[in-house]
């Protein structure tokens, strides 16, 4: 054969078609295992020295004090894995402006999930919560859940500044 690599992306190039198509049209509905890139399924915002970084934190109130503690979603959150929490908080938590469960695709058709949060489940995910804060030292009222922009320098990686873009407080009483 005297070109390989043609018959190669050929072959590479007809197995990702179904993913990309898939991705194209509706991309809620994309395909796993998928090809995540460094920052996730987003975007690092640069400008000059700067980077911009979009991160989901939990912060929990530090008991007997007025003030939030941020809190690690490795730790917080076991067993779920961290890298599930964003999707989840902004499908559960409000994060996200779109309603729960609906989806646009690219043709105008609106995809949904069919299901539906039982009282049970809010009460079930409360108690859990609260099991969770009283285990990392915190106040088990209150949960605030974050979208933030955090800026770095890209010289030396040092945090310039936190905005919060997005803000949730939640009783869990």
């Amino acid at each position: 054969m005297k070109y390989p690599n043609t018959s190669y992306t050929a072959a590479l190039s007809a197995f990702l078609v179904v993913p990309f198509a898939i991705r194209f049209l509706a991309p809620v509905m994309e395909p796993y295992p998928a090809v995540l890139l460094p920052a996730g399924v987003g975007k690092i915002k640069t400008a000059e020295n700067q980077l911009d970084f979009e991160q989901t934190a939990i912060y929990g109130k530090a008991a007997g004090r007025d003030e939030w503690t941020r809190l690690v979603p490795s730790q917080f959150l076991d067993p779920i894995p961290p890298e599930f929490f964003p999707p989840l908080a902004q499908r559960y938590f409000g994060l996200s402006p779109r309603e729960s469960g609906q989806s646009w695709t690219r043709l105008g058709f609106v995809t949904t999930d069919g299901r539906k949060i039982r009282a049970d489940d809010v009460k079930n995910a409360k108690a859990w919560f609260r099991a969770r804060l009283n285990a990392s030292g915190c106040d088990d009222k209150l949960l605030r859940i974050t979208e933030e922009i955090v800026t770095f320098r890209r010289s030396d990686a040092a945090e310039i500044a936190v905005r919060y873009q997005n803000d949730k407080l939640f009783e869990l009483r």
